[in-house]
């Protein structure tokens, strides 16, 4: 999974996470299987790609 912006809701609060180490691939699987994930679309917004050669 690539580092970006993540747009949270406010009841991301309300959600319990390990007390060790926060993976967040782990949730976010765990979001999608549940569709509990959503999309953003940003009008007039152009994206570029910040990817090393080691990517």
């Amino acid at each position: 999974m690539n580092p970006g912006k993540y747009h949270l809701s406010k009841n991301i609060e309300k959600k319990k996470f390990p007390k060790k180490e926060f993976r967040r691939i782990v949730f976010f699987q765990k979001w999608q299987k549940k569709k509990t994930l959503e999309t953003i679309k940003f009008k007039n917004a152009l994206w570029f790609s910040i990817d090393s050669h080691k990517e």
